[in-house]
């Protein structure tokens, strides 16, 4: 029974999480910078959503590379216990990740829905700064949907393989 696949995912959310804590850090940094030293309204605007959302990612993520020893231990363990277990492991597995994926997604839609109300409130205004809130939002939100983009690839193979195994 091959079950390299559950280390090498696991290893790549570490990966994905680790880029995360590194964009989430540069984003409190920048939002520290813009609130401290830059004293223009856009940038006070802009360093707000930098900073809400950079600490929740670097939250977010640092829980994703702790776990993720423990997480490889549990799955490989469990299936060398008892390789009847795939099914019920398959289960939990499944809806683990369907968790992850689901808390990433709906944090992507929230920040969208955010997006899109400051926009269709106040990208006609002139008030400096709303359209620097405007801006960090829409930063963060790429950064958001980019990682859940690349999430979402490695989860659905990730299941492929572990639909696979029961074959």
């Amino acid at each position: 029974m091959n079950t390299e696949f559950i280390s090498v995912y696991y290893n790549e959310l570490r990966v994905l999480g680790i880029i995360c804590i590194i964009l989430g850090s540069l984003s409190v940094l920048f939002a520290i910078f813009f609130l401290g030293i830059i004293k223009y309204s856009f940038f006070k605007g802009m360093a707000l959503p930098l900073l809400i959302i950079g600490a929740l990612e670097v939250t977010f993520a640092s829980k994703i590379v702790f776990e993720t020893e423990n997480n490889i231990r549990r799955v490989n363990s469990e299936l060398l216990k008892q390789p009847s277990l795939i099914d019920s492991l398959e289960k939990v597995s499944l809806n683990q990740t369907t968790q992850f994926l689901n808390s990433f997604i709906i944090f992507g839609c929230v920040a969208f829905v955010c997006f899109l109300f400051i926009y269709l409130y106040f990208h006609k205004k002139q008030q400096l700064y709303w359209k620097g809130l405007l801006f960090g939002l829409m930063v963060q939100l790429v950064i958001i949907l980019s990682l859940s983009i690349v999430l979402l690839n490695e989860s659905n193979d990730y299941i492929y393989q572990l639909n696979n195994l029961i074959i």
